[in-house]
């Protein structure tokens, strides 16, 4: 495949599928925790998602994972949370609910045979984030795009705008709704929200309108692996795109500059995004997703950022999608 053509992504698993298949693993006198699972699956980080599917309130689109071993994990002290009782299947293995830490260690169990369904993304996101060596696509804007995803029951909504720029003009919105073909976990947003903001940009490009830039709803090159949401659709399009987000995934802030603006840093102390912020304004984690310099991105989102929390692009795409899936409007 050409260095240049659009690196695909790979088919998205059936988590919940591949849980259950480990969870068939765990003998009947034994226990083990949600990281072990997490670990089985490919990514300790997933974690919480078990946590989740199992014992807690599930992502948005998904279902609570039923599962007859369900009550056979623990957290890592072997504590079983706030919210959860001991089970009798617990009981009659003596779980001693004051003190469960030695006991998990007699009946912990973690000898998966796994095929570590998550392995296969990481590799994806690492091969992305070497991929942009021309960050200079960007020519003269005269339209920015915003996407963003909002959730509704069993519904994934992908929200488009597109603004003429500098008039602010909307000159289209849309939306595309579909069931979410993956749970939320921190680092694998794309999974989640690649494909129906990739419809909609295609269905709007059909109809003749497109944007020299777009601003994403998440992470570029602020990401743990180097290739968030961002960069993934700048990468299928070949099209310039900003993160913009409004919490940090990862990094350190460096020290910031007398507009309250601060580079963040990787662990090498080489920058990958920038907090920016206005008077009056919440912080936006900004970060090249494709095709385009920090420095110009940051100049970017500031162009179309005004009275509310969001710049223009997003916060109509956020809008939009969200009357769509009916929740509440983010200011």
């Amino acid at each position: 495949m050409s260095r240049d053509g659009p690196l695909l992504p790979p088919p998205i698993p059936d988590l919940e599928s591949e849980l259950c298949r480990l969870l068939d693993q765990i003998p009947v006198d034994r226990v083990t925790t949600y990281g072990e699972l997490a670990t089985a699956l490919g990514d300790r980080r997933a974690a919480p998602w078990v946590a989740r599917s199992l014992h807690g309130r599930p992502t948005a689109g998904m279902s609570m994972l039923e599962h007859p071993r369900a009550w056979s994990v623990v957290r890592r002290d072997g504590s079983l949370g706030v919210a959860r009782s001991p089970e009798p299947e617990l009981l009659a293995l003596g779980y001693p609910a004051p003190s469960p830490t030695n006991w998990l260690t007699k009946r912990r169990w973690a000898e998966f045979v796994t095929r570590e369904p998550l392995r296969d993304l990481i590799e994806w996101q690492d091969a992305l984030s070497l991929r942009d060596d021309q960050p200079d696509r960007l020519g003269a804007v005269k339209t920015i795009g915003g996407l963003d995803v909002s959730y509704g029951t069993n519904l994934a909504v992908a929200g488009l705008s597109i603004m003429d720029f500098p008039s602010g003009e909307c000159l289209v919105q849309k939306t595309i709704a579909r069931r979410p073909a993956f749970p939320y976990i921190p680092g694998y947003l794309s999974f989640r929200e690649l494909r129906p903001m990739l419809e909609a940009v295609r269905e709007a490009a059909a109809m003749g309108h497109r944007a020299d830039v777009w601003l994403v709803d998440g992470n570029g090159r602020l990401h743990p692996r180097g290739a968030g949401i961002a960069t993934a659709v700048g990468q299928m399009l070949r099209q310039p795109t900003i993160g913009v987000a409004k919490s940090l995934l990862c990094g350190r802030l460096d020290k910031p500059d007398a507009k309250g603006c601060a580079p963040i840093l990787d662990r090498e102390g080489s920058p990958i995004g920038m907090m920016t912020t206005k008077p009056g304004r919440k912080p936006l984690y900004v970060s090249v997703g494709y095709g385009l310099t920090l420095s110009r991105a940051v100049d970017i989102v500031h162009s179309v950022w005004r009275q509310h929390r969001l710049p223009e692009p997003i916060r109509i795409a956020d809008g939009i999608s969200r009357r769509r899936a009916r929740l509440p409007a983010e200011d």
